[in-house]
């Protein structure tokens, strides 16, 4: 037998991940509001009025998803607006997006799975959340408790 044989036969005999998407859904819902209710937590804690955040409900609709709300923020800080609107969770390479646009710039958070977690399966593994600045801006950086003034920073100027 060849070594493409081989090869074909050994992927043959694999079994087939499927992906279940309603878990998917739900994985990816939760941690889009966990990291929604943290913002919102940081920025009244630190002297944003809570009549000045605003929750909004988006409808996305994602292959293998469907159609659903997902949610997001409005928050005036100043006379400026900051949004903070999820794109979806079927992101090539991640397992979610969410934009935020201001009066200076924008940014994209990106959800991709905790380095170091060695779980096989993405949707039981921790997600951590990392700040993509526009383009022709460099570098990204993980979004953690210290990280929201560098990312308002970016779309407040």
């Amino acid at each position: 037998m060849t070594d493409l044989e081989l090869f074909i036969q050994s992927h043959r005999r694999r079994p087939i991940s499927a992906t279940d998407w309603s878990k998917r859904k739900e994985k990816w819902l939760n941690e889009l509001g966990m990291l929604l209710s943290g913002i919102q937590e940081k920025l009244v804690s630190a002297g944003v009025p809570s009549a000045d955040i605003h929750s909004t409900e988006n409808s996305l609709n994602e292959e293998y998803l469907g159609q659903y709300d997902a949610p997001g923020l409005v928050i005036h800080i100043g006379g400026n607006e900051v949004v903070f609107k999820p794109k979806g969770s079927r992101v090539m390479g991640a397992f979610g997006r969410v934009d935020v646009l201001g009066p200076r710039g924008r940014a994209r958070l990106i959800a991709d799975v905790e380095e170091g977690d060695s779980s096989d399966e993405p949707l039981d593994r921790e997600w951590q959340w990392y700040v993509y600045p526009e383009h022709g801006r460099k570098g990204h950086f993980l979004f953690d408790e210290d990280s929201l003034v560098p990312l308002l920073e970016i779309v407040l100027g």
